[in-house]
């Protein structure tokens, strides 16, 4: 799954701040209760980046004192993260995050650059949020971000895009449906073998915008009673922000 957009996907997203993300989790989940519990026990902090991708995010964050868990539904994305963060302090699954199903409880959750947007159905949703509360320590933090409607629209419904580097090609185009509420993206991803010949990949990648009524009634249905939600032009990771929610959930 995504065999061509794991070998893609970092110089995709390069215009992602990670360093300035990953502290923004830092800080959002230091301030928890249950980080604060784990610090007095002398315990080490275990934080899970849920569909972690490439594992950008958990590179910084094992730098700021977490043990850490990457979750991905790709084996080929958590291939990549592998080679990325050779760390001992990081478990890699390969799960789906909907599903996903741990050894123990964590002390924070995150799922960032719209990846609840991957998530296509309310009961696939609930079923993330439902198993995010069930595995967060008391007092823990879940926070993820989702991408609003202004995104997909800001520039029509029909998307064209295409990029070249040296190895790797990759054309994508976009749909946005507003009856639906969904994009469809096709992506060609062109690869150079050592021979110079090239293989070529292609995925189909589709994301919904939820509502943020749709959200809080199921994170409500999951348990959170303490939820926070804070626009892109409120969190300190800049361009990373625009045109994005970000939910900060508190488990009592």
């Amino acid at each position: 799954m995504y065999e061509g957009l794991s070998c893609f996907y970092d110089a995709m997203t390069e215009d992602i701040d990670y360093r300035r993300l990953s502290r923004f989790v830092d800080r959002t989940v230091s301030r928890s209760k249950a980080y604060k519990a784990y610090k007095k026990r002398g315990e080490t902090p275990i934080l899970l980046d849920a569909a972690c991708g490439t594992g950008s995010t958990i590179s910084y964050l094992v730098q700021s004192g977490y043990d850490c868990i990457g979750l991905d539904i790709s084996d080929e994305m958590l291939d990549q993260a592998k080679c990325n963060v050779p760390d001992s302090r990081v478990l890699w699954i390969c799960q789906d995050m909907c599903k996903m199903d741990l050894f123990g409880s964590v002390t924070g959750i995150c799922c960032l650059t719209d990846s609840v947007n991957h998530v296509l159905s309310e009961r696939a949703l609930q079923g993330f949020l439902n198993r995010a509360h069930n595995f967060l320590d008391p007092g823990g933090v879940l926070l993820f971000d989702v991408l609003t409607e202004a995104h997909f629209t800001r520039q029509g419904t029909q998307m064209h895009c295409f990029a070249d580097y040296e190895t790797i090609s990759c054309f994508w185009t976009g749909t946005y449906d507003p009856a639906k509420r969904r994009c469809t993206y096709d992506i060609s991803c062109f690869i150079q073998e050592e021979d110079g010949r090239y293989t070529r990949t292609d995925d189909r990648v589709v994301e919904r915008v939820w509502l943020p009524e749709e959200l809080g009634k199921m994170l409500e249905n999951a348990g959170f009673a303490k939820v926070r939600v804070l626009s892109g032009q409120d969190v300190p990771v800049g361009r990373t922000g625009q045109n994005r929610l970000y939910y900060i959930c508190e488990k009592d």
